[in-house]
């Protein structure tokens, strides 16, 4: 993965591939994309408000406190913060990083050079459609709340018994899942 090439210092080591090099920034792309932007997704509140009760339900968020080492919380719990204090640009910059690290792997897997070209557009791509989806998911998880599905599972007889019995939250899920894939 590391290299040393002479440069009179000591221990200095260098990336082989370009496509190492454009990993190792993709990591430090998130804070700086994500503080770098502040208050352009002051627009959106009412998008972040409709999404937040979804990430308190029980089912939707498990607890990893007992099982991971303490500066792995502490990057997750800065991560939290970003979200909560810039939801667009944390997402979009997380967007571009795992599209550019994904790209990068492949790219060192294939013959040939690294082609920035079409990193950059997998980032643009990613980092594009985030903004898409934070714009697009609130609504969806406001109106799909598990009322369509309930409906035509209560107007099929053998499944009219399970609808009385069921929570409409995993409805809702599965709606979620459905538009958001369409």
């Amino acid at each position: 993965f590391l290299s040393h090439r002479p440069t009179g210092r000591k221990n200095q080591r260098t990336m082989k591939h370009p496509a190492q090099r454009a990993l190792m920034a993709s990591l430090c792309l998130p804070p700086a994309l994500a503080f770098g932007f502040g208050g352009l997704d002051a627009g959106f509140p009412a998008a972040h408000d409709a999404v937040t009760s979804f990430f308190h339900h029980p089912v939707a968020v498990a607890s990893a406190s007992g099982t991971l080492p303490t500066p792995t919380l502490d990057i997750l719990s800065g991560y939290k913060d970003l979200l909560a204090s810039h939801p667009l640009y944390t997402k979009m910059a997380t967007g571009a990083t795992l599209a550019t690290a994904g790209d990068a792997i492949a790219q060192s897997r294939e013959d040939g050079s690294y082609d920035k070209r079409r990193a950059g557009s997998f980032m643009a791509f990613d980092a594009s459609y985030r903004a898409l989806q934070h714009a697009l998911f609130p609504p969806i998880v406001r109106v799909c709340d598990g009322h369509f599905l309930m409906s035509v599972a209560a107007a099929v007889p053998p499944l009219a018994q399970l609808v009385s019995d069921s929570d409409a939250f995993y409805f809702g899920a599965v709606e979620q899942t459905l538009a958001s894939q369409l």
